[in-house]
């Protein structure tokens, strides 16, 4: 009949039609703490022709409406055809990888701990806020005002937000500790947690250090082959990424130089305060007792 639309006689008629992605992708997913390299290695593994980054590595709508997706999916698979998969172009036996850094998934999971040690986490947070925010906060936590230094928007106010993600009944100690203690309590309980899991621990340190190394590593870790593209993933991307993160620079040590700017006594501290969690992702301290060196097998 003239003006009338044809519908498909079956679900396999729909099945049939050009271009439409059968089978099932792997949910893969990066379980590791803010400020930990995350966005590095998410670029670098979105590299791989067989992994799709679902969220995160460039800030936008599409981006943190994924995120919202897959922290509420239990499943360790996913149609390749879903709709929150569109404009991915996912295969079957593809990986999606999911980052999971200031939540914690209620379901069990597949996928890796991106480990870094804390004293470097610390530093790259304090290099996160500008330097004025940063001695407002402090101040206001000297004066016992742990709201008003909240309400500035940096540190306090985020380690607060991530401790109400993960472990909303620790936050409310959190106004009677300074930042560092703040740090250490949430680094003690997200990644001693995810120590006690049975997943690979790929360690920022060696990573940076070894990058084809610990990539082929990871790749059999994760069932695909590794390619050479990986270590080169910066010359794909420009501008910046998630966390002021510069997407076009290249794999090495020097986003560990903000350590430098830790004070020796808030080093002692962070070690102490922090021991059992990074003793458990395989660290251990180095002969200055005031860095830290990854323990090979």
């Amino acid at each position: 009949m003239e003006g009338e639309v044809s519908m498909p006689n079956s679900s396999s008629d729909l099945d049939r039609k050009p271009g439409r992605n059968l089978g099932l992708a792997q949910v893969v997913h990066m379980a590791s703490l803010a400020r930990s390299g995350e966005t590095l290695m998410l670029r670098t593994l979105g590299a791989h022709s067989r992994i799709h980054i679902a969220a995160q590595l460039i800030d936008s709508p599409e981006s943190e409406k994924r995120l919202r997706f897959f922290m509420d999916w239990p499943d360790q698979t996913i149609p390749c055809h879903h709709e929150i998969l569109s404009g991915l172009d996912v295969r079957d036996g593809d990986l999606i990888l999911v980052k999971q850094g200031i939540w914690e998934h209620r379901w069990p999971f597949n996928g890796f701990v991106l480990a870094r040690n804390p004293v470097s986490v610390y530093a790259s947070l304090l290099a996160y806020d500008d330097q004025k925010t940063a001695r407002w906060e402090s101040l206001l936590l000297r004066l016992g005002c742990f709201e008003r230094a909240r309400a500035l928007g940096g540190n306090i106010e985020r380690l607060t937000r991530w401790f109400g993600n993960i472990d909303p009944c620790i936050a409310v100690s959190l106004p009677h500790m300074d930042l560092l203690e703040i740090f250490a309590a949430f680094y003690n309980r997200r990644m001693g947690r995810l120590a006690t899991l049975d997943l690979p621990v790929i360690h920022y340190e060696d990573f940076i250090l070894q990058p084809a190394a610990m990539l082929e590593e990871l790749c059999g870790k994760l069932g695909i082959e590794y390619e050479d593209g990986m270590v080169d993933s910066h010359k794909l991307h420009s501008g910046m990424g998630h966390g002021k993160n510069p997407l076009d620079r290249p794999i090495g040590p020097s986003s560990d130089d903000k350590s430098r700017r830790v004070s020796r006594r808030d080093r002692e501290r962070i070690i102490a305060l922090t021991a059992e969690a990074w003793q458990r992702l395989g660290y251990s301290l180095a002969e200055d007792r005031l860095g830290f060196r990854t323990i090979t097998p």
